[in-house]
């Protein structure tokens, strides 16, 4: 049995003033600092769902792609020590997904779960804020009076943010009765100890001279996935 389904949808996020935002004597034009702009969403879904093997294999794809219009994205600024929430001219979104499970019928209570996710996403028009202790020669070029240094899209982030892309491979075996009183469980997660970011960020109060050709890099922290975690769960329902 296959069934097929598709949709469009729009979203909207409503400008306002930022909650992470700090109001902060040390920037030129404080309101702009603290304001944003309406952000817009549009695009599709589509995709399939199959049952195979007499019901005994489900597989479901599914394909999106969206695009924003003045995506409402977080800035630190460190020198100043002030959160900014800016608006993004553009952005877009495309990925894709395939789940299957398959419960093989000669073997009774085994379940096999699959799933593989892809999403590319990119600024298509965005005057980003300059990172702190960017100079000229790195791409910060653009000055506003008032306001933080800006550059072209593109060097949003530092070029040491920069990683490839990486897979991780988590599996889980369960045992239990069949009327589910309890079930015991082994559950392991990124069992190949694959190591990346998932965040970095400039350290607050350090780096300076953004803008200009004496600029310093601020100091830089992050936040890594977790390691290789092996869980043991034991479910009792009564």
């Amino acid at each position: 049995m296959l069934v097929w389904y598709a949709t469009y949808k729009t979203g909207f996020k409503s400008g306002g003033f930022s909650n992470s935002a700090i109001y902060s004597t040390l920037t030129v034009d404080q309101i702009a600092d603290i304001t944003f702009e309406p952000e817009s969403v549009k695009g599709f879904e589509g995709g399939v769902k199959a049952s195979l093997l007499d019901g005994a294999m489900n597989i479901e794809f599914e394909a999106y792609r969206y695009k924003f219009n003045d995506l409402q994205i977080d800035f630190f600024n460190s020198p100043a020590f002030a959160f900014i929430t800016e608006n993004a001219g553009g952005a877009r979104t495309t990925g894709a997904e395939i789940q299957a499970v398959w419960q093989p019928q000669e073997v009774t209570g085994l379940r096999l779960n699959a799933s593989l996710p892809y999403n590319a996403s990119k600024y298509t028009d965005f005057i980003a804020p300059c990172y702190a202790g960017q100079t000229p020669a790195q791409g910060c070029t653009i000055f506003i009076p008032g306001q933080v240094p800006k550059q072209e899209r593109g060097g949003f982030n530092k070029p040491i943010d920069t990683q490839k892309g990486f897979a991780t491979l988590d599996a889980a075996l369960r045992f239990g009765t069949e009327d589910g009183t309890w079930q015991f469980s082994t559950i392991g997660k990124n069992l190949t100890n694959k190591y990346a970011l998932l965040a970095s960020g400039d350290t607050p109060s350090t780096g300076g001279g953004t803008g200009t050709a004496g600029g310093f890099s601020a100091d830089r922290t992050g936040t890594p996935i977790m390691p290789r975690t092996i869980e043991f769960q034991l479910t009792w329902r009564y």
